[in-house]
């Protein structure tokens, strides 16, 4: 990967989504990939960020008020992806299942996905809903519940979960409960 490209890739992020960058761009089929474009990042539009995590990847925002909304424009898009960036959108959504199938679906043959949420325990820090840190939140996950509805999602002979971490560089396991947690935050796979 040429050093223009890292440093582009991580210009401007936080700490939580630097942390998320390098896991991803640590994963062996990703850089390459990526070094020849068509990537797909579907977003959460909530995020504080205008940008996208890959500045030259197309973006599709999702709502938690227009779920129905993002799974058209999921399906609406073209296919041969050669990856397709899911960025802390599922916990917006109240079906992930057909939203993830819908998003394999527009993967090329050898593509990679690539999910990132926030961490039950490590972002929200709660047991039940609602979320502490954003009421639009539907749904919390854990990397067994997230990997559970890839697994429910996917037919289990057309991919591999090849990679599967908690992305918690930085992570201050001191704060108090209430506190916001600072470091990253979240699940990769």
């Amino acid at each position: 990967m040429p050093d223009e490209f890292e440093a582009k890739a991580v210009e401007g992020l936080t700490i939580r989504e630097n942390a998320v960058v390098e896991l991803i761009l640590a994963q062996p089929r990703v850089s390459e990939i990526l070094q020849k474009g068509a990537a797909l990042e579907i977003r959460a539009s909530a995020d504080a960020r205008q940008n996208a995590l890959f500045p030259f990847s197309a973006v599709i925002e999702v709502n938690s008020g227009e779920a129905n909304a993002a799974l058209r424009a999921v399906e609406d898009a073209p296919a041969g992806f050669g990856l397709i960036l899911i960025h802390n959108a599922l916990p917006f959504l109240v079906e992930t299942r057909r939203f993830l199938a819908a998003c394999f679906a527009k993967l090329a043959v050898g593509g990679v996905m690539v999910v990132t949420t926030p961490h039950q325990f490590l972002y929200e820090r709660k047991l039940r809903l609602p979320s502490r840190r954003d009421p639009r939140h539907r749904r919390f996950f854990t990397p067994n519940t997230l990997m559970a509805e890839i697994e429910e999602a996917l037919d289990p002979c057309a991919y591999r979960l090849r990679f599967l971490a908690d992305s918690d560089a930085g992570y201050d396991y001191n704060a108090g409960i209430e506190a916001a947690p600072a470091g990253a935050q979240d699940i990769v796979a």
